[in-house]
């Protein structure tokens, strides 16, 4: 259960990271 905790919590983080970037990526590109 350790383990599984510790993924749960990274999870969301990582998530929450990825669509940041993913929406400042599609923000910044199409200006070059």
């Amino acid at each position: 259960m350790g383990v599984l905790d510790i993924a749960q919590d990274l999870k969301l983080p990582v998530l929450k990271v990825m669509n940041l970037i993913r929406a400042y990526r599609e923000v910044e590109m199409p200006r070059f």
